[in-house]
């Protein structure tokens, strides 16, 4: 039954192995538009969550009364560099020890 089966040559001529490299090239080239277009969409997206959730942060503020919303500042570092600054008009006691 092996004896059935017909093999792909090993090695096309060189203009075939230049039209398949050709295409191949193309192949990538229309992906690498998609994979761009996609990482300008995710840029754009990220940029508005950023934004939104700023505005959140300062608008909760005021809401708690914590701070009027023109003195808050917000800042965040995440692991993607992002940063952000927040600078609450209030002290935050990081150390329970002392609530005790």
């Amino acid at each position: 039954m092996a004896n059935n089966v017909v093999k792909f040559p090993k090695s096309p001529d060189v203009e075939q192995r230049i039209e398949m490299k050709q295409h191949r090239l193309r192949e990538l080239e229309t992906e690498n538009g998609y994979i761009n277009a996609d990482i300008e969409h995710l840029n754009k997206a990220h940029a508005s969550n950023l934004e939104e959730y700023g505005k959140l942060v300062k608008e909760l503020a005021a809401l708690w009364k914590l701070v009027a919303p023109e003195e808050l500042e917000i800042e965040f570092t995440n692991e993607w560099g992002d940063d952000f600054e927040f600078i609450p008009d209030f002290d935050i006691n990081f150390n329970p020890e002392e609530d005790k």
